[in-house]
């Protein structure tokens, strides 16, 4: 009985929201009108995304963003949003203090979104009640269902990476132009931040990434997910098991810590525990706990890096691979030089 009532409310949910968009048919691909009233002489293109194709017309003004990395990509691109879905829900109806609200990419928002809800599981009523005309998501499973609401581009950000991926959302915006832009300035600072790490790398290139939710619980290795191959680029060599060879991330026991030759350990951490970074809706990571935890087992505290002082703690928000666009790459790299420079020297 309570599976049908489920049932019964998504549908009714879906047939609302098809009367509140201006047109859709059949098929994957849909044409939408503009709710703002620009022009009768529409301009209309077909986006190719990694869900189908969507057809979307003139430039959209009301754009909702589904998840941390596409509102990243769009923020790069110099377009505001109109709802997000973060990766934790809250009480907030609207992100009225972005800055404090949304961790890094807040101090780019100028507008105030309205809270869409969970990533992953946004309010289609919240969704549907805003009239978007576009949608940004990263998950698959929501595509059909968002599709009936407005015109909807998912990108996968495991087919390519940011880069590949800003393409398509720049096409969606309407803001092709824009691309060059922010692929050179990530260049150019990629090539100063090298510069400015030569003496790290020099002689502690050898570099071990991982990510811990609880130290009594395995933790996650990153060989190729982000920021690891941003530290890659850069030109650090990621440590891994050899076994690991043909993943991308794997979960290994803190046991096998001591195995792995590396000459710096970078470990994210998130926490979300009663205490949580989200509480009073604010946004600030207790690391210095954390590292105080690390140091009290001694496996970890005699690690040849834990001796060096080559041991450093980092938000996983933003080292975890939970924003993973262009603007999380420039905050990564502002932050390493001053991560890495003042100590870890032999």
């Amino acid at each position: 009985m309570v599976r049908i009532v489920h049932i019964l409310q998504l549908v009714l949910t879906i047939t609302i929201a098809a009367m509140i968009v201006s047109a859709c048919n059949s098929n994957a691909s849909q044409t939408f009108s503009h709710p703002t009233g620009i022009a009768s002489s529409t301009e209309c293109r077909i986006i190719q995304h990694d869900a189908g194709e969507t057809n979307i017309c003139n430039q959209p003004q009301k754009i909702a963003v589904l998840s941390q990395y596409t509102l990243d990509m769009m923020l790069s691109l110099g377009v505001q949003p109109a709802g997000f879905a973060d990766y934790w829900s809250r009480s907030l109806t609207r992100f009225d203090h972005p800055t404090q609200q949304i961790p890094y990419l807040g101090s780019r928002i100028t507008t105030q979104p309205i809270n869409l809800g969970r990533v992953g599981n946004p309010s289609l009523e919240i969704l549907t009640a805003l009239k978007p005309d576009l949608i940004l998501t990263e998950y698959r499973n929501q595509y059909e269902l968002l599709s009936t609401i407005a015109p909807t581009v998912y990108v996968e950000y495991n087919k390519g990476g940011w880069k590949r991926d800003i393409y398509t959302i720049a096409k969606a915006l309407d803001r092709e132009s824009q691309v060059q832009q922010v692929l050179a300035k990530h260049e150019q600072q990629l090539r100063a931040t090298q510069t400015k790490l030569a003496p790290v790398l020099a002689t502690h290139s050898r570099l071990l990434l991982v990510n811990v939710r609880n130290l009594g619980t395995p933790v996650d290795l990153f060989y190729k997910d982000p920021p690891a191959t941003l530290l890659d680029n850069l030109g650090f060599r990621l440590v891994k098991p050899e076994s690991m060879e043909k993943r991308t991330r794997r979960k290994i026991s803190i046991e096998i810590l001591p195995q792995l030759e590396t000459d710096i350990i970078i470990v994210s951490r998130y926490k979300f525990d009663s205490k949580s970074v989200w509480n009073n809706n604010s946004y600030d990571v207790p690391l210095d706990n954390f590292e105080r935890e690390w140091n009290l087992i001694p496996l970890l505290k005699n690690l040849k890096a834990n001796h060096e002082g080559c041991v450093y703690f980092v938000d996983g928000v933003l080292w975890g691979g939970t924003i993973r666009g262009p603007i999380a790459d420039e905050i990564v790299m502002q932050q390493l030089p001053e991560i890495l420079l003042p100590a870890c020297r032999r």
